[in-house]
């Protein structure tokens, strides 16, 4: 296994994740500004 594959596969595991973990994220910031107006 080249380590470009093992690259690729962490990507592909760790790429999803980290997007929902932003969207959660701005989710939460939104609201909570939303509350301090």
């Amino acid at each position: 296994m080249s380590l470009l594959t093992v690259l690729e596969q962490l990507l592909k595991v760790l790429l999803p994740n980290f997007v929902r973990f932003l969207r959660e994220f701005l989710l939460y910031f939104v609201n909570n500004s939303l509350l301090l107006e």
